[in-house]
């Protein structure tokens, strides 16, 4: 009787061993591909907007943290720098001394690149003395109009040239655009943000600056690492600067959340319908309310600090990837405010929180506008039972 040995196939176990060892590599530096890219509508992928060792320039290095507070000196400052490194970026790539960027927030809105370079005999007349680049007021800076040095005579205009044709000779365009239009667009945010600080300060006579002894320290760190020469060492310690941040920044929407969960709603009350009892209430309420500014405030803020830091931590894409479930958990403390706010009797406007409620609002839409669709938070809607939901 014959007897038939059964052999196991081990040559296509061998193929099947390295075809998953093939694909665990190829998953390793996808992995860190993605890493490396920024998250956004076009995915570009991610070239620091700074130089990488060089100290940078922003409005962490150019402001106090006092001064920081108001954001219209944090909206100005971040604003400025991210013009003043741009154009100093396409200076020193261009070899042009004459060239004057256009307006940083042009490269976020519209999507066309523009700077304004002078022609060769507009370069010439720059460089002799004889003509001088046309300077605002207020600011300084240069303006795209030429005019005779001694006379002030206007002699000529820059020139306008997508920004895309000037760097096809030496880098791709995300270099210089993808940190810039989001540091400008932080820089937009904080100044909304400023538009409505004014109302806050009129149901907020003073922030406790003690109270933000951690956002401080924080702040300074940052400075300091920011002022010096950069090394792996500076940007893992940036990056855990972000890290504490984040943290903060759920400890004080949990705290907002309770603040507001201990607010309870006084119309079911028989006693509420009259005038004096309804006043009382509304006053009562209102307190609550604002005594919620404070965590709000900081979350807003901190918001803005680490945007700012991670543009210069090479860690655009990681901040862009944690934003969804923030801006989920902040939308949702946004709607238990709205329906807490909902308790005032709207009969006095001396107890209006509109402006807090917008602040938050301007917030979250800002940061849900850098997130491409496919990230973006849905809007909410709210239920019948005072609850609040993502509209499908």
């Amino acid at each position: 009787m014959d007897e038939t040995v059964s052999t196991f196939p081990w040559h296509y176990l061998l193929i099947i061993v390295g075809c998953c060892a093939l694909i665990l590599v190829a998953n390793h530096f996808i992995f860190r591909k993605l890493n490396h890219k920024i998250i956004s509508s076009d995915s570009k992928q991610i070239i620091p907007f700074y130089d990488n060792t060089a100290p940078i320039d922003n409005v962490i290095t150019r402001l106090t943290f006092r001064q920081s507070l108001d954001l219209a000196k944090f909206s100005d400052a971040s604003k400025e720098s991210t013009e003043d490194m741009l154009t100093e970026r396409l200076k020193s790539s261009l070899g042009d001394s004459s060239v004057v960027l256009s307006n940083a927030a042009d490269i976020l809105r519209s999507g066309k690149y523009y700077v304004f370079a002078a022609t060769p005999q507009q370069q010439l007349m720059l460089r002799d003395g004889t003509a001088v680049l046309a300077q605002h007021q207020e600011s300084g800076r240069n303006l795209a109009g030429i005019h005779d040095a001694v006379s002030g005579k206007f002699v000529g205009q820059l020139r306008e040239v997508p920004l895309n044709r000037l760097m096809g000779q030496v880098a791709s365009i995300a270099i210089l655009t993808v940190g810039a239009a989001h540091l400008v667009a932080g820089a937009d945010i904080a100044k909304r943000l400023n538009r409505i600080e004014a109302k806050l300060d009129a149901l907020i006579a003073f922030r406790q600056i003690d109270q933000m002894a951690k956002l401080h320290r924080i702040y300074n760190q940052a400075k300091q690492l920011l002022s010096g020469q950069l090394n792996d060492d500076a940007y893992n310690k940036l990056w855990q600067l972000q890290g504490e941040l984040m943290e903060l920044r759920a400890v004080w929407c949990g705290e907002l959340k309770h603040k507001l969960e201990q607010i309870i709603d006084p119309r079911m009350k028989p006693q509420y319908k009259l005038s004096i009892i309804r006043k009382n209430w509304d006053n009562t309420i209102f307190k609550q309310l604002v005594e919620c500014e404070q965590e709000s405030f900081k979350i807003r803020y901190s918001l803005l600090l680490e945007h700012v830091i991670a543009v210069s931590n090479r860690e655009l894409g990681r901040f862009i990837t944690s934003l969804p479930g923030e801006l989920e958990e902040l939308s949702n403390v946004s709607g238990l405010f709205h329906n807490k706010a909902e308790y005032l009797s709207g009969v006095y406007p001396e107890y209006s929180v509109e402006p807090m409620e917008r602040a938050i609002s301007v917030t979250i839409d800002g940061y849900n506008e850098l997130l491409p669709d496919e990230l973006r938070i849905k809007e909410l809607e709210p239920l019948k039972d005072g609850e609040w939901s993502y509209a499908d």
